[in-house]
């Protein structure tokens, strides 16, 4: 049975994913150029994008898609977070000491100077502070979260890599590439209490407050080190081949949802159990993973294959795959909006995805959608359905996006002026049907 695609009330063809519902292109030189890290701000429902080589954040409004006025802020940054207890955003330099401070209520920012060029950073909300990785210095600079002033600077390893902060435990933990070591800073004190030595490159962390673990990605050697909490020792070491990249942590399943950069999978490591349940084919060179705790899907980005997989977090199965822009390299979920945002590095854009597909153009893969033509019919009120070839006892139907009957088809004229704008498919028994009508409503 050959599906076919109707769009009410919708003036673009079927070139559009499935899940997408728009993407943002961006100017470069007034806007981010080459976007490479985003962060979603919870107050104002807005989504700002750093550009990896120059100086304004992008904004876009989380309610309507809207491009805002870019903001001025520190040269090259490629790390972003946000503070909700203050709203504020902020936007470190990755190649000075510059530190900016964004106001998320006026847009107004304020600069400090750091100890140093900045690669990452994290917000720590057992104490309101700001912890930025000053790679160029080989320190974390730490910032008050309300008065903006830097408070001390920590010595950390030679080549710190990723920041992420422990908020039950009030630590944060640094991972450092050359010095092959997990460093553990106490916030209560600011100072680096543990040196855990893996020898070996450590990059990507991730924090599970559930079970008030760190996870550590050891990716050239294939390993992903689990650690404790309360104690910083080491609980296991999980074999993930493939280089296990960035990782997500999802409180629906209590699973960490892994990255293997080289691999083309999502290894997904059970919470509780440390150990790999699952292994999930994706798409080519998947670095960035975020959950959709909503609707409980992880959201993969194919750096290499220029897309992003779902995935079912229930079934642990693919959902779809979607194209999007050129080097897909960072990811932001907005809860709020139901959207999924994605960095695209070398196509200066955002895709803008949904985890509802009703309000989305639908695509098809495989075999149906070669084997069918791309022609598109626009009809305005009235779906005409052929008889030839058609056997006896065939019946045609239409669907709305959610695989609900809205009516039967009969040979002929149909008058479908009375359905609202939207998406429909239209299941024929006729083997030869071959086209893909886009029907108008008027």
């Amino acid at each position: 049975m050959k599906r076919i695609y109707i769009l009410l009330g919708l003036a673009a063809a079927l070139a559009a994913g499935q899940y997408l519902e728009t993407t943002i292109e961006f100017s470069p030189g007034t806007e981010p150029g080459t976007p490479v890290a985003m962060v979603w701000n919870s107050t104002d429902n807005r989504i700002y994008v750093a550009d990896e080589y120059g100086r304004n954040l992008g904004v876009i409004d989380g309610a309507t898609n809207d491009k805002l006025a870019p903001i001025a802020a520190a040269n090259r940054v490629v790390a972003l977070v946000y503070n909700p207890d203050q709203n504020k955003v902020y936007a470190p330099s990755s190649v000075s000491d510059t530190l900016a401070i964004i106001d998320g209520a006026t847009g107004a920012v304020t600069f400090i100077t750091a100890g140093g060029s900045m690669t990452d950073v994290c917000y720590n909300p057992a104490n309101n502070r700001v912890y930025a990785m000053a790679y160029g210095g080989s320190t974390v600079e730490v910032i008050d979260g309300a008065a903006d002033t830097v408070m001390a600077h920590i010595p950390v390893g030679y080549t710190p890599q990723h920041i992420v902060a422990n908020p039950t435990n009030n630590k944060v933990y640094v991972s450092d590439w050359n010095d092959q070591n997990l460093m553990v800073i106490d916030c209560s004190t600011d100072s680096v209490t543990v040196t855990m030595d893996f020898e070996e490159n450590c990059e990507w962390l991730c924090y599970n407050p559930q079970e008030k673990k760190v996870y550590c990605a050891l990716r050239m050697n294939n390993q992903v080190k689990v650690i404790g909490g309360a104690n910083d020792s080491v609980l296991a070491t999980v074999s993930v081949s493939g280089r296990p990249y960035q990782m997500a942590w999802n409180p629906r399943d209590n699973r960490v949802y892994c990255t293997a950069v080289n691999g083309d999978y999502v290894a997904v490591i059970d919470g509780a159990g440390d150990t790999v349940v699952a292994a999930i084919d994706v798409g080519d060179g998947p670095c960035a993973v975020v959950i959709d705790t909503a609707a409980n899907k992880a959201w993969v980005a194919n750096f290499s294959g220029n897309s992003v997989t779902v995935i079912d977090c229930a079934t642990l199965a693919v959902d779809t795959t979607i194209a999007v822009g050129r080097g897909p390299v960072a990811l932001a979920y907005n809860p709020a909006g139901g959207r999924i945002y994605t960095a695209n590095k070398n196509d200066t854009s955002v895709s803008v995805l949904r985890e509802d597909d009703s309000s989305a153009v639908k695509e098809t893969y495989g075999d149906d959608l070669r084997t069918t033509s791309a022609a598109v019919t626009i009809v305005r009120g009235v779906l005409k359905i052929g008889d030839r070839g058609r056997k006896t006892g065939d019946r045609a139907e239409m669907l709305d996006a959610a695989g609900r009957k809205v009516m039967d088809l009969a040979p002929g004229a149909n008058n479908v002026s009375r359905l609202a704008p939207g998406v429909y498919f239209v299941h024929l028994g006729l083997s030869a049907v071959s086209r893909q009508p886009s029907i108008r409503s008027s």
